[in-house]
This record gives structure tokens, sequence and C-alpha cells, in this order.
């Protein structure tokens, strides 16, 4: 998602390649909604873009993710290689699962998964 704010001009694709449902928690459904939503209508995503749809803590956490990921612009085959991420791991865990992850260990199977992706390419076959 951070990528997707990152690089805006890319949403309309992005969004035809992965959609809400594919997402692991109701939080990042409702993120990715929002930002989504937000690029669509006025071709960037901005915090206080927010309003009302999100709880404070809900958007500290956002304000913490994109600054300490959003910072650079992504490829069409990154946001893919992502979204592939995205959907093998909800493969993997129950929204339950990643639900119970601390912010640590969230952050911890996020660098495995970039790690995984640098060392390994991708696993799904498709080229991305």
């Amino acid at each position: 998602i951070a990528a997707l704010i990152a690089t805006p001009e890319l949403c309309d694709s992005i969004r035809e390649y992965i959609s809400p449902d594919e997402f692991v928690t109701a939080f990042d459904r409702r993120l990715y909604e929002a930002v989504t939503q937000s690029i669509a209508e006025y071709g960037r995503f901005d915090i206080g873009m927010l309003g009302g749809d999100f709880t404070p803590q809900e958007t500290g956490k956002i304000q913490g993710f994109i600054m300490q990921n959003g910072r650079r612009a992504a490829t069409i085959d990154e946001l893919c290689e992502y979204a592939d991420i995205i959907r093998r791991q909800k493969d993997k865990k129950t929204v339950k699962n990643v639900g119970d992850m601390s912010d640590d260990d969230f952050n911890e199977l996020i660098k495995k998964i970039g790690q995984n992706k640098q060392s390994g390419g991708n696993a799904n076959g498709n080229g991305r």
C-alpha cells in the first residue's frame, strides 16, 4: 500500500490486479480501499484524506507505516509482486493469525517476505 501511495499513477493498473478482498486483514482492506479511492478521485493520497474513517490510533499506525515504507516509487512489476505476496500470505495465514501479531512480529514477517523475494524471486511462475 505504501508503494502504491508513492506511485499513484499506477493505481488503476494495480486496482485491476488485486482487489480489497484479497488482503489478509480488515484493516488492510479498509486502508487499500481508502488509498485507491483517494488516488482515483484526487490523483494522490495524503494522510489527511482519511477523515473519520480511521481511529486516531489507526491513523497514527498508517502514518508511521508510510514514513517507514512509503518514500520509494515502485514499478508495475514490483507492485504486482507485492500483490502476489499478499495473496500468498492470505493463503498461509488466517485473519486471526495476522490480526494477533504484534507490530514487531508483523514487521519481521514483512522483512522475511522481502528477503525471500530478493533471494529467490517469485514462486508464482508468472514472470512478475
